[in-house]
């Protein structure tokens, strides 16, 4: 083997063993996206508001 196909089978080697450990990485950060993009937009459902007045709940 050249110094080619030793740096792609360094290359590849690399990508194999780094794979798995950016699964977990991308389906919580999926499903962070998916919970924030569907979280509801209306705060006074929720019962916290934010600003200088404070609600029932917090007094």
């Amino acid at each position: 083997m050249g110094l080619m196909g030793l740096s792609i089978f360094a290359v590849t080697q690399f990508v194999t063993a780094l794979l798995p450990l950016l699964f977990a990485p991308l389906v919580c950060g999926t499903f962070g996206v998916l919970l924030y993009k569907y979280q509801p937009i209306d705060s006074s459902q929720s019962g916290f508001g934010v600003g200088p007045i404070p609600t029932a709940t917090q007094e």
